[in-house]
This record gives C-alpha cells, sequence and structure tokens, in this order.
C-alpha cells in the first residue's frame, strides 16, 4: 500500500463513526471535487477519486475492504497518465506501466502477489528499447541492456540470476553496475555520475545490504519523494519550502509532514535536510534530502531518481561539495 492509500484510509477512519456503507467527498476552496471515497464499515471499499483543482482526475484507486484492490491509475495536471498499477488483495499484481512526459512509454513491468514476475522493459525517452529483464518470483533471472544508439551492451550477461548488470543514461554514459547471485543483489554495486566518478558504492550479501540504515529514516526518505514528486508534476519544480507539500496536498497535515520529514538520532526527533531549487529535470544523483548526521556511521540522502543512499560521512561531504 502506498503513502497516498494509507493517508485517505486514515481520513476514512476519522470521518466515519459507524457501521455502513457510504461516499465521502471533500472539495476545493473553489468548489471543485477533491475527493470521493467509497466505504463499508469504516473501510475503504470500492472505487476512491481525487482531482486537481482544476478539475482534472487526478487518481483512481480501487479498494476491497480497505485493501487495494484492482487498477489504480495517475495522471498528470494536463490529463495526460503517467502510471496505471494493479493490485489483489493489498498487494501488486498484474502489470505496471510508467510513461514519460513526452507520451513515450518508460517502464512496464509485471508483479505477482506483490514480488516481480515475468519480463520488464524500460524504454528511453526516444523510444528506443533501453532493457528487458525476466524475474521469478521476485528474483532477476535474465537481462539484456542497450544503449541508446541501439546497440546491445556487451557488458550484462545476467543469465540463470547469475552475472553483472549495467545501467546507462540517455548519453549512453555508464550510470551503474550491479553484481547478482542466485538471482539477488550479491556484492559490490557501482554507481556513476556524468562525469564518470563514482558517487555510490554498495555491497550486498543475497540480496541484503551489508551496512543498513534504520528503515523508518529510509522509509520517510522515499515516502517525502513521493511527495515531492507529485508536487512537481505540473511543472516538473519541486518546492521551495516543504511546508507548502501540507496546503497542496490535503491528506497530509502539518503533524504528518512534520513526522516523515524527520528522523531519529540518538533517540531524538531531527528534522532532515532539504535543498531546494531542483527539478525533476536535474540529473539523477542530485541530493535533494538528507540525515543532518550520521546514523550508525552513515549518512543517508535522497537522490533525483527516488533513490535512497547511504555513505561514509567523509564521501558524504565530497558528494556535496560537488553538487554546489
Amino acid at each position: 500500500m502506498n503513502i497516498f492509500t494509507s493517508l485517505i484510509f486514515v481520513f476514512a477512519l476519522l470521518l466515519v463513526g459507524v457501521c455502513q456503507a457510504e461516499t465521502k467527498t471533500e472539495h476545493w476552496p473553489n468548489g471543485q471535487k477533491m475527493l470521493e471515497a467509497n466505504l463499508k464499515d469504516g473501510q475503504l471499499h470500492g472505487r476512491t477519486t481525487r482531482w486537481y483543482a482544476n478539475g482534472q482526475k487526478r487518481d483512481e484507486q480501487n479498494y476491497k475492504n480497505a485493501n487495494q484492490h484492482g487498477l489504480e491509475i495517475n495522471w498528470r495536471k494536463n490529463g495526460q497518465k503517467w502510471h496505471e498499477v494493479n493490485f489483489k488483495d493489498g498487494d501488486q499484481h498484474g502489470l505496471e506501466i510508467y510513461w514519460h512526459k513526452n507520451g513515450q512509454k518508460w517502464h512496464e513491468v509485471n508483479f505477482k502477489d506483490g514480488d516481480q514476475h515475468g519480463l520488464e522493459t524500460r524504454w528511453y525517452g526516444n523510444g528506443q528499447k533501453k532493457g528487458e529483464a525476466n524475474f521469478q518470483d521476485g528474483k532477476l533471472m535474465t537481462s539484456t541492456v542497450w544503449l541508446p544508439d541501439g546497440s546491445k551492451c556487451p557488458l550484462s550477461n545476467v543469465r540463470d540470476g547469475n552475472g553483472v548488470l549495467f545501467d546507462y543514461d540517455k548519453n549512453g554514459k555508464k550510470w551503474s553496475k550491479t553484481n547478482y547471485k542466485n538471482g539477488e543483489e550479491h556484492g559490490l554495486s557501482t554507481e556513476w555520475n556524468e562525469n564518470g566518478n563514482v558517487i555510490n558504492k554498495t555491497n550486498y550479501v543475497n540480496g541484503e545490504k551489508v551496512a543498513d540504515l534504520d528503515d523508518a529514516t529510509v522509509m520517510n526518505l522515499k515516502q517525502m519523494f513521493l511527495l515531492l514528486y507529485e508536487y512537481a508534476l505540473d511543472d516538473g519544480k519541486y518546492p521551495d519550502d516543504l511546508e507548502v507539500l501540507h496546503k497542496t496536498n490535503s491528506h497530509i497535515d502539518p503533524n504528518e509532514l512534520d513526522e516523515l520529514s524527520s528522523c531519529k538520532i540518538d533517540d531524538k526527533k531531527t528534522k532532515l535536510i532539504y535543498y531546494p531549487g531542483f527539478r525533476t529535470a536535474s540529473p539523477a544523483n542530485v541530493i535533494l534530502m538528507h540525515t543532518p548526521k550520521p546514523i550508525d556511521g552513515k549518512m543517508a540522502y535522497l537522490r533525483n531518481d527516488g533513490s535512497v543512499k547511504t555513505v561514509a560521512a567523509e564521501e558524504f561531504e565530497e558528494l556535496l561539495k560537488a553538487q554546489q
């Protein structure tokens, strides 16, 4: 269940005081409908729809006894569809698709009972196929990668769950290298910036990070990216101030935003540091947010591609200097 699903569910629980089927609605100050949610016995059940203030549909989800079930569709403010995903009893099940802003398909992936299963395909913004991968019960079995010019990458060779997988940016520059064993990340994973400099290294053993960070901090950073990205859907610009997020999203109140934009250091709640002024089109390795101090010897930071990374404090300082 994603963050927006959880927040709508909280909204439903607060509004429903008796066990019965009903429909709840909310409106924008201009009178346009903001939310319409169907409930049964105090739980989301049936279709839930949200709209932008301009009247354009924002997203549409289906529920069965509080669990997301069926198709979810997301649109940009201009009416362009950017995401579709299917659920079964709360787990992803079936096809998920993302589209580039130019309308080209970006990413298509299949799930079975919550695990990635079957074919995954990715495309560059120009429509050229970027990669194909086959998964079995959440494990990568085979993968093929293409460069932007259409030539096949000779370095990627995952077969029967074992091998190495490379990824490239739209200019054909090496972006990442990941090693796999028995279908899971295993060994050193490396990422590079557009200048060819190493920006992140992570060690895995059987799909698990060797040095992991507090799960709550990682989850907060990932959820903050969802909020930031949704805010920027219209013009591609992230907010100048995080406080506007609860003003533009009816399901985020100031207290919830405060929790999501914080982490715990030495058992004390501390605000995450946010850097305004960037756009969704900024380089993927741009640092949007990070922990103010190391946690378990590591700095955690959120990148513009939505990933959360952890590095030693000294390495992080070098990354931040390069960005400034």
